[in-house]
């Protein structure tokens, strides 16, 4: 064997070696984005449950409540109170937005974004705290819920209470089970 036939076999090993170590780089980078959503994903999740908790509290649930249902009643610091609950909830829809359209989050976290959003938005004080405080946000955001407000429809506030004991009846009745 030649030390030119060496050289070509050394050459050859070269490039299989730079061809594992590419195909080993590809797959760490796969990973470490995949990484990177879940810690995303986990962080909106913990966001979220977050500021529901804190919304739990008796005074800010009060102020939501009316808020919500659009109240007129509201005082003054209730509806200061419903605005930046609102203003938050925004915020967190918006980053999720933002999120998204960085492919950062998943589809199937976008839809639950939508979801969530169309769940809350049939609420007339949510529409008109919307309208009050729209021009805040970007404007890929802004059409978003745009159209989200077009695709929903307003519904009159409803006996939330009387609304669970039905559902719990109907869980309960032998029927169900």
């Amino acid at each position: 064997m030649t030390l030119s036939d060496l050289a070509s076999i050394g050459s050859f090993v070269s490039g299989v070696a730079v061809l594992i170590s590419l195909v080993y780089l590809g797959l760490q980078v796969r990973q470490t984005e995949k990484n990177q959503k879940a810690l995303i994903q986990q962080g909106r999740a913990a966001r979220i449950a977050d500021s529901t908790l804190q919304i739990s509290e008796a005074q800010r649930t009060a102020a939501f409540v009316k808020g919500q249902n659009g109240d007129e009643t509201m005082s003054v610091v209730e509806l200061t109170q419903f605005r930046l609950i609102f203003r938050s909830m925004m915020i967190s829809a918006e980053d999720s937005h933002f999120q998204y359209g960085e492919n950062l989050l998943s589809e199937k976290a976008y839809a639950s974004l939508a979801a969530s959003m169309k769940f809350l938005l049939v609420a007339p004080g949510l529409r008109a705290m919307w309208a009050e405080t729209r021009e805040m946000y970007e404007p890929s955001f802004k059409a978003f819920v745009d159209q989200i407000m077009r695709e929903t429809q307003l519904v009159p506030p409803v006996d939330e209470l009387a609304r669970w004991k039905a559902n719990l009846a109907a869980v309960k009745s032998p029927a169900t089970r």
